[in-house]
């Protein structure tokens, strides 16, 4: 936005990127079959901070790629259990053996 542009009040700022609908149904819509909510994950894993792996529930929403995201098959019930695994001390400590740099990759988590 110019000086000027950023002077007006009534003026509304768009994003420069976005995804267009057509390509989130063909790409994710179809994979999450009515639910309203994703599993994701922090991409970053530092050796100071104190877990590695941070699994979290999502709204329906597009991801970046320091948010990758899991996608299953199951119900409500084994996904809550998946996502509980993923928090534990146990999953936590083979991630942490498992990271050589900074990035938890799909691969890690697969």
């Amino acid at each position: 936005m110019t000086s000027l542009q950023k002077e007006d009040p009534n003026k509304v700022v768009s994003t420069r990127y976005c995804v267009s609908k057509q390509v989130w149904k063909e790409r994710v819509h179809g994979k999450l079959k009515g639910r309203e909510w994703i599993i994701g994950f922090r991409r970053i894993a530092r050796a100071t901070d104190e877990r590695t792996g941070i699994f979290s529930i999502l709204p329906r929403a597009a991801a970046g790629s320091q948010t990758p995201v899991v996608l299953t098959r199951q119900g409500p019930r084994l996904e809550a259990a998946l996502l509980a695994n993923l928090n534990s001390f146990v999953f936590d400590f083979a991630v942490r053996s498992r990271v050589g740099g900074t990035d938890i990759n799909h691969f890690i988590v697969h």
